[in-house]
């Protein structure tokens, strides 16, 4: 299964990249999570650490589909 290209276009957009890297949502991700934050504990952390990472997914546009792939949010009119 091949990643989409993240809109920031240094990387692909996985996972990883959207919670950890990505310069876009950086601003985001440092309202999310004040200090460095293991990707280990955003996906598998507490329940507050787990509702953060569903936070920022939603704020940042994103979604996770059924695969475990990210993927942005698709406009429905």
């Amino acid at each position: 299964m091949d990643t989409a290209s993240c809109q920031c276009g240094v990387e692909e957009q996985t996972p990883h990249h959207i919670l950890q890297s990505c310069a876009h949502l950086e601003d985001l991700r440092q309202n999310a999570w004040s200090t460095d934050t293991d990707i280990h504990v955003k996906l598998w952390g507490t329940t507050d650490e787990l509702r953060k990472t569903v936070q920022f997914i939603n704020a940042s546009g994103h979604q996770i589909n059924g695969h475990g792939k990210v993927e942005r949010k698709k406009n429905v009119l």
